[in-house]
């Protein structure tokens, strides 16, 4: 009786360890071929290019990151060498393949996320504050019957 209870808690055991190690959340490699079913983003800037190679380097907030590309990446230009530009702001969508970030997006970091003027203060004045007045424009030929 005795060793049914032992036999039995030990394999309940293993059938708890096995199932564990299958669960996706637990960040390990279910598909069993060394790639990461996580997609991750990073916005950066591009610090190098080697096209030969299909990587660059980007320069986030968090470090620096070394990121491939192959055929089956998406390039929001028509291929890598218009968008992949030495200062140029990016937004990567990559996955891990047997310890490579392989891009899956590649796009202006200002895509899907408005344009580099959207940054600005749009606070609206105080009350208290009187409105600052438009300054002319020097250039501008007047208009006919000024």
């Amino acid at each position: 009786m005795i060793f049914r209870n032992i036999s039995f808690l030990i394999l309940s055991m293993c059938l708890i360890v096995s199932a564990q190690g299958n669960d996706p959340s637990n960040g390990q490699d279910t598909a069993g071929n060394g790639m990461m079913t996580d997609t991750m983003e990073v916005v950066g800037t591009v610090q190098s290019v080697n096209l030969q190679d299909s990587m660059f380097v980007i320069n986030t907030q968090e470090g620096t990151d070394t990121i491939y590309f192959n055929s089956e990446t998406d390039f929001s230009a028509e291929n890598a060498d218009q968008i992949l530009r030495l200062n140029a702001e990016l937004r990567v969508k990559y996955v891990t393949e047997a310890d490579r970030n392989v891009a899956t997006l590649i796009e202006p970091a200002t895509a899907n996320g408005g344009t580099p003027q959207d940054t600005a203060d749009t606070t609206p004045p105080s009350p208290d504050e009187p409105p600052v007045p438009p300054t002319p424009d020097e250039g501008t030929p007047p208009m006919p019957g000024e």
